[in-house]
């Protein structure tokens, strides 16, 4: 996750809380955000579409590489 983070500094990595964790449940910070379907969001807000679409591939797949 923090080869993730550093190359992706537009993208927030939630804190997880592990005292209020248990087997079953992740108890992690809330980031506040919108979903990347969101056009009106992404317009409105002069965010780049084409970034969006590249960090959405490099956290689904580029992590893993």
């Amino acid at each position: 996750m923090h080869k993730f983070y550093y190359l992706n500094k537009n993208s927030k990595v939630p804190k997880v809380y592990w005292k209020y964790c248990s087997d079953r449940i992740l108890t992690m910070e809330y980031c506040e955000g919108t979903r990347i379907d969101n056009l009106d969001f992404i317009k409105n807000n002069k965010i780049n579409p084409n970034k969006v679409k590249n960090n959405y591939f490099l956290a689904n797949v580029g992590f893993f590489i």
